[in-house]
């Protein structure tokens, strides 16, 4: 893309990644209904929270429309004048609040801030609670003149800042939002309050009294701009500058718009870098543009444009700014979907001085604006901007739109990340085991490993704080190892030596006795031979290599149509595109004949497998084609749609009914045979809390977990509630299981397990160590802790699983444990997922593979027995495919991605539909219920059987 040379500036047209101010309101365009639709909500409600993805343009909306709004003359309960406190929680939310309402001036009439406020205001906080902001108000100058305006932007901060700020530990947050609640109700007080918050962070606000209630009638998801919008903005704004935008390339902007809000600030992105570069050509002739230079999409333009940036820089300059990247990496982060570091560790992890750190904070700054952004603890202490440098060592730096980095350069440096912290781990844990007498010294080829990865250039001491493992003694452990090598090399050495003196000796006499006894082995075979027989076995050696040679033919013709699928693809796409139906349909025939064909072969030789994982994309792309939608995810491949609302969790019931968590607490119900669905009442009613785990129990009664920690029984025929459970938010539910042979509920928690027989008989399991997951696998309960993997029965007690071969296995920071048919699978943090072979009687794993594919933490795994493939999800909102029939050594190379999903996908599950097709089904944070075909020929002949019918209807 084009660089960028110049900061934004208020007569420039665009914005780029930072949010529009309220002084850019006049180039703030499509918006106007919204901000009439939110001031209406805010009128009646005197609150109004505004949810939207990342990027959506939340800020721009409240700065440039609705604050503009209220300037140009907005009737409250106290006229048209406006106070207006607006603040970002960051770590601090309390002092943040207290900050705004002092040093911006809100209480005053003449906006005159007094410094001396802040102490009596926050201490009327901490005192008062709930009241505070209503005291403090009737007590200053704008009271009975000034509406007040309370702006929480970002909210988010109090729930995914958990480094730095623990919404379980601190109060903060709970006096903020019972302020908030109690505030908003009273009528006849002029406060008012505007939140922003991203949408997936949104149900997190249910675990606060009351605030619930709020939000669902004064909920406001933003809108997509419409291409009225698009356009307008794109002709207004280039008309300074002599340039037009072909109506095909806008409509193609708008397009991708449309499959994802989100984007929004990717097309500021394009057009301010766009329009910079033709403001320095001052060309006075009209340019009509049709495409752009080097583009790919909107979602790839701002990580591909960093990457040009980086790789344009100094070998040395490259080399420091890698560095500082690296440094906002941590692999423990499960919820790594934005990268944020204080600066006393930006300094400590990468080595930089902080000036350094300041200067290219602000390069990046003017060149990428709010890409790369300073979050100060409390807000005073960075202007708004972000370039008031009086930095403090608790303050925050932070790379935001981290989900549209697919730059494979990022992403490798992710995935780095996660290997060096995992041998670090892995190195820790041997040091241990060596102190406690339990293993030896490194050998080789660990060893090998071990010293590699402590000579690499990012690895170091201020690399390892972030983990709090002993990384000196970690390193001394290695060097002791390799000293021991070294030593017993030299040792080996020697002893060889001595060896070659005495072969030298015996050689001669070997040679002797070798001629002889060859010459006695000739002369007896040469007897022994019968000349029928050899014909025999020639004749059977010429069949053998006939077969390989079939066998090879029939390998190599499959391993060439396999290599065909990107360029069938891509004719495929290259086809939708072409008005003709008919020529479409002509061609997904001849990709399902190839298909076939390739199953037919496939299937000769069962000890030749070829992963058939490339008919995925193409089979998609078929589907949608036919049924005349945009992607797969539009398809009747889609069984659940709730928009932006995530869905969570879901459950299925005998291949028949599947059940999953709606907007405003209701629960859908499907009937998967009839392909008929029906929506039950809303329980926001029947209990306090959104569900946030469920589980049929049997057709008639489904286990429910809400996000206030309790656990229930619904009754789905008399709509009764049961509560069986609860606990509280310092010892959270993470996981829930229901053996329903057994009728045995088991909860599990952080550090231990707890059974419920018979919803009554407690029994609490908490000596297994820590970071609890669990699985049922033939009526038997399994957990897993970071001290390895247990069987629970409530009758024999607990007895451990072991491991068949000695090897340093480290189970710390595991978020899953899958167990199906005769194997283990183990997700962690960190992306990765191990595969054992596991002997149920003898209760012993063997070890297979390990898989890496992931860079963040796995949500999910699910294997099928019958076809043989894993599937694993992560938060980095993937999904990945591993086929375990092909050659051992091949597995972890074999993989491949159902694409589709745009958010975090929190559970994967299979069932078999009434055609005994086995089908999988994902829940994500976007409120998709995606199905795929696990055997993909299943989805071959039905393809087929679409196609062949519309060209008979032809």
């Amino acid at each position: 893309m084009y660089k960028l040379s110049n900061n934004h500036k208020s007569n420039i047209p665009f914005v780029g990644l930072q949010p529009f101010s309220l002084e850019d309101h006049q180039y703030f365009y499509g918006r106007e209904r919204e901000v009439e639709s939110i001031l209406s909500i805010l009128q009646s409600n005197k609150f109004v929270c505004i949810t939207g993805p990342e990027g959506s343009g939340k800020s721009s909306l409240i700065n440039a429309g609705l604050l503009h709004r209220l300037q140009t003359g907005f009737n409250g309960i106290e006229g048209n004048k406006w106070s207006v406190c607006k603040f970002r929680p960051s770590i601090s939310p309390l002092e943040n609040f207290t900050q705004a309402l002092t040093f911006d001036g809100v209480l005053s009439v003449e906006n005159k801030p007094n410094t001396t406020d802040y102490l009596t205001y926050f201490e009327i906080i901490k005192e008062v609670g709930a009241d505070a902001l209503m005291t403090i108000y009737n007590d200053s100058e704008i009271v009975k003149k000034h509406n007040l305006l309370v702006v929480i932007d970002q909210i988010e901060d109090i729930f995914y800042m958990n480094d730095y700020f623990s919404s379980f530990s601190s109060k903060d947050d709970d006096i903020l939002f019972d302020i908030v609640n109690k505030t908003a109700r009273i009528k006849n007080i002029p406060i008012y309050f505007i939140l922003s918050i991203r949408t997936n962070y949104l149900s997190s606000l249910s675990q606060y009294n009351g605030l619930q209630e709020l939000i669902s009638r004064s909920q406001y998801a933003i809108q997509n701009i419409s291409l009225v919008s698009v356009n307008q903005m794109i002709v207004e704004g280039f008309n300074s500058v002599n340039v037009q935008f072909s109506n095909l390339l806008v409509e193609s902007l708008y397009e991708e718009l449309l499959e994802d809000t989100s984007l929004l600030s990717n097309l500021q992105f394009l057009l301010y870098s766009l329009y910079m570069h033709h403001l320095a050509l001052k060309s006075s002739q009209q340019v009509i543009i049709h495409d752009f230079d080097n583009y790919t999409s909107l979602k790839e333009v701002v990580s591909f444009s960093f990457f040009d940036f980086f790789e344009s820089l100094e070998d040395s300059e490259k080399e420091k700014l890698e560095l500082l990247i690296r440094a906002f990496f941590n692999s423990k982060n499960q919820l790594n979907t934005n990268y944020r570091i204080s600066i006393n560790d930006l300094v400590k992890i990468s080595g930089l001085d902080i000036i350094y750190i300041k200067q290219i904070y602000s390069t990046l700054r003017l060149d990428f604006q709010s890409l790369f952004n300073a979050i100060p603890a409390i807000s005073t202490q960075i202007d708004t901007n972000g370039n008031d440098f009086k930095w403090k060592g608790s303050d925050l730096l932070q790379i935001s739109y981290v989900s549209y980095f697919s730059h494979p350069t990022f992403q490798n440096w992710v995935r780095n990340e996660a290997t060096y912290y995992w041998r670090f781990k892995e190195y820790a844990n041997s040091l241990k085991k060596y102190k406690n007498g339990e293993i030896g010294l490194l050998t080789s080829p660990q060893l090998d490993i071990a010293v590699e990865w402590k000579n690499n250039k990012y690895i170091s001491s201020g690399w390892s704080s972030k983990y709090n493992l002993p990384f000196s003694d970690v390193v001394d452990f290695i060097l002791e190892s390799k000293a021991k090598q070294e030593k017993d090399a030299a040792h080996a050495a020697a002893r060889q030596a001595r060896e070659r003196i005495k072969e030298k000796i015996q050689r001669r006499l070997y040679i002797s006795f070798t001629i002889i006894a060859f010459s006695l082995m000739l002369f007896a075979g040469y007897k022994w031979i019968d000349a029928d027989r050899s014909k025999e076995e020639a004749n059977m050696d010429k069949l053998i290599a006939q077969d390989l040679m079939r066998e090879n033919q029939i390998i190599s013709q499959l391993i060439k149509i396999k290599a065909q699928a990107p360029s069938m693809l891509v004719q495929l796409k290259n086809t939708g595109n072409d008005t003709s139906q008919l020529k479409i349909n002509r061609q997904i025939q001849e990709v399902v004949r190839t298909e076939l064909l390739f199953d037919s072969l496939n299937s000769v030789y069962k000890t030749s497998y070829v992963t058939d994982d490339w008919m995925h994309d193409l089979n998609q792309t078929a589907l949608s084609l036919l049924e005349g939608k945009k992607d797969y995810t539009e398809t009747s491949m889609l069984i659940g749609d709730l928009k932006t609302y995530p869905i969570l969790d879901f459950s299925l019931f005998n291949n028949q009914l599947i059940a999953f968590i709606g907007e405003d607490n209701k629960l859908f119900i499907k009937d998967l045979k009839r392909n008929k669905q029906a929506q039950l009442i809303n329980h926001s009613t029947l209990f306090k809390g959104q569900i946030k785990r469920l589980i049929f129990m049997d057709i008639e009664h489904v286990l429910i977990l809400t996000d206030r920690h309790e656990l229930l029984i619904l009754s789905l025929i008399t709509q009764n509630i049961q509560s069986v459970y609860t606990t509280t938010k310092a010892s959270p539910i993470i996981d829930l299981i229901y053996n329903k042979v057994e009728d045995v509920i088991v909860i599990v928690e952080e550090d231990k397990i707890k059974l419920y027989d018979s919803y009554s008989n407690l029994q609490v399991i908490d000596e297994l160590g820590e970071h609890y997951t669990a699985s049922y696998l033939n009526q038997k309960l399994y957990v897993a802790t970071n001290k390895g993997i247990f069987q629970v029965n409530t009758q024999e007690g607990i007895k451990k699983v072991n491991f068949e071969k000695e090897k340093n296995y480290n189970f710390d920071g595991l978020t899953k444990l899958h167990l199906k048919g005769d194997y283990a699978f183990i997700g962690f943090d960190n992306g990765r997922v191990e595969m054992y072979k596991f002997n149920h009687e003898q209760l012993v794993l063997k070890h297979i593979f390990f898989f890496n594919e992931h860079f963040d933490a796995i949500t999910s795994i699910y294997y099928d027995e019958v076809k043989e493939v894993m599937y694993s999800s992560g938060i980095d909102n993937k999904i990945f495919r591993y086929d375990l029939r092909i050659n051992d050594e091949d597995v972890d190379e074999n993989f491949s991605e159902l694409k589709g999903h745009k958010g975090t996908v929190w559970k994967i599950d299979g069932f078999q539909n009434t055609r005994g097709q086995r089908i999988l089904v994902t829940a994500d944070q976007t409120g998709h219920l995606l199905t795929w075909y696990i055997d993909d020929i299943d989805m071959v002949k039905d393809l087929k059987e679409l196609v062949d019918k519309q060209l008979e209807n032809k």
